[in-house]
């Protein structure tokens, strides 16, 4: 496999790469930085997550799960006011198979 930026230009400049350094790049460009903060707040959201799914008695159910914190902000109400903050994404998967 070729390595290329988006822009199609090679991201570590080897001739042995297989690829893996540029997706990178890229997915962190779509994720945006990395901060302590972020990483407090997706700790919370994953923490909310297995209470919740514990709660509902599927935790050995469910094979994996886990919270996303995606680089968006959206808009909510609480209350009579208006709230700008991240969006969290949950994936649970479960299987037949086993």
């Amino acid at each position: 496999m070729k390595c290329e930026r988006l822009d199609g230009t090679c991201a570590c400049r080897k001739k042995s790469c297989n690829g893996s350094r540029s997706r990178v790049r890229a997915w962190g460009a779509r994720a945006g930085e990395v901060t302590p903060e972020r990483l407090a707040l997706l700790r919370e959201c994953d923490e909310i997550v297995v209470s919740e799914i514990k709660e509902a008695g599927l935790y050995n159910k469910i094979w994996q799960s886990f919270a996303v914190l995606l680089p968006v902000m959206s808009v909510g109400v609480m209350g009579d006011m208006r709230t700008y903050a991240y969006t969290c994404a949950v994936r649970a998967v479960t299987s037949e198979d086993a």
